[in-house]
């Protein structure tokens, strides 16, 4: 995987998109991980019960982020 600087991405592609790449990133780690933790089996089907408006207004770097999501099991 290629690593970008920060300031580099920011400035390429914006803040607005490099944010909700972020929370998107987040969710998808957090959720498998959960998964895999409690040894779910679960499709890929996932729905967050915010929309990305909120979920953007409730992000800030470095603070604790919640989301309420449903995971369709198998």
């Amino acid at each position: 995987m290629l690593k970008i600087p920060k300031e580099v991405a920011l400035h390429l592609i914006g803040p607005s998109k490099v944010k909700r790449e972020t929370i998107k990133k987040i969710i998808n780690y957090t959720v498998a991980e959960y998964v895999q933790k409690e040894g779910l089996s679960a499709s890929n089907n996932l729905k967050v019960q915010q929309s990305y408006e909120e979920l953007e207004a409730a992000f800030e770097p470095g603070k604790e982020f919640f989301f309420d999501a449903v995971i369709h099991l198998q």
